[in-house]
């Protein structure tokens, strides 16, 4: 009996009690909410580098392909003017594209090349030897959070015609999806995650040659590519065969949730002077961008006024202004793909979509 009673008392005391248990599982669950956004954040920071990463190539690819083609980096070579070398009206004058004619030889003619990003798709062209892959332009924040393509562009694309075949294409695909939370009225390019330098040229109504022709020998300082541009989400013109049409992109509308409306300069101003991160990138939650510059290296930049001489890479510099704002706002509707640095702006940056 006595033995029998010691026995019972030691499994008594080693037993936990509800108490004791709830205490352990309330103090796991402490570590794990304090552990959590810590994870979160690391988890963030190792994509940040993998985008990095992704910046690092290109800005290389670039300068590798201008060292094979008399210092230009793969730029289009597009001029718009009418006969005599005259501007055309506003109207007609070329806004920025992506996917135009996109299947149309690079060579053809000089009317191909009304993308901002045609030359830049280069660089993926040549399978295997090809100076990227289609996934380096992908930020792999981005693929969460805009829904962003995981796999990247198409470099050819299917002629559903018969026979099926696969046929060379010259741009990347303007393929969109509806934002996360917006009413389908504000689309997101997913095949690409990143804004480039516009190097298209144009003449403007006052006869002034707008835009630059982008070379190895131009202010290393210059932004060449960046985590996309807040304001360029919202994707117009949608042809029925996306595979072969245009997308034309407009800036951000009113109203949205995104930065404050193209063509609010006082507000644009104010969030520029101040550092707002509402103009940091979309790709990482406004929390800053990559840049890839001309001289190759890339780096975190935690606000958008991080170009030459702390240029805005949003939008265009302008070298008298009345009312005193440094940098243009970026404009409202079709305006928005028709911005050019001036051409004796020499370290200005100016990077869409």
């Amino acid at each position: 009996m006595t033995t029998r009673a010691r026995t019972c008392t030691r499994r008594t005391a080693s037993a936990f009690t509800l108490i004791e248990l709830l205490v352990v599982i309330a103090i796991i669950a402490l570590l794990i909410s304090i552990l959590l956004p810590s994870l979160a954040h690391a988890r963030e920071l190792a994509k940040r580098t993998a985008c990095s990463g992704n910046l690092n190539a290109f800005a290389k690819a670039c300068t590798i392909y201008s060292e094979a083609n008399r210092g230009v980096f793969p730029t289009p070579r597009y001029t718009q003017t009418g006969p005599g070398n005259a501007p055309l009206p506003a109207a007609q004058r070329d806004a920025t594209y992506v996917g135009m004619a996109r299947l149309n030889n690079d060579f053809d003619n000089n009317t191909n090349d009304r993308s901002s990003t045609r030359g830049y798709f280069k660089l993926l062209l040549g399978g295997e030897r090809a100076y990227m892959q289609p996934k380096q332009f992908v930020c792999p924040t981005a693929k969460s959070v805009l829904n962003h393509s995981r796999g990247g562009c198409e470099v050819e694309s299917l002629n559903p015609s018969p026979p099926p075949e696969y046929l060379p294409v010259f741009d990347f695909n303007g393929n969109n999806t509806a934002l996360p939370g917006s009413d389908n009225t504000d689309m997101e390019m997913t095949d690409f995650s990143y804004s480039f330098q516009v190097t298209l040229r144009c003449l403007d109504q006052s006869g002034e040659m707008l835009g630059i022709t982008l070379t190895n020998t131009l202010d290393s300082r210059r932004a060449l590519a960046a985590d996309r541009n807040p304001y360029s989400n919202h994707v117009t013109g949608k042809r029925a065969n996306p595979g072969r049409g245009k997308y034309d992109f407009q800036a951000n509308k009113q109203g949205t949730g995104f930065p404050a409306p193209p063509g609010d300069q006082a507000r644009f101003a104010e969030a520029l002077l101040t550092g707002d991160k509402v103009l940091n990138s979309r790709n990482h939650k406004n929390a800053g961008q990559n840049v890839a510059y001309l001289d190759g290296h890339g780096k975190w930049q935690k606000v958008s006024a991080c170009g030459a001489d702390e240029d805005c890479i949003w939008s265009p510099s302008l070298d008298q202004l009345s009312n005193g704002v440094p940098d243009e706002v970026p404009r409202s509707g079709a305006e928005y793909g028709r911005m050019r640095s001036r051409a004796h702006a020499l370290t200005d940056s100016l990077l869409i979509p």
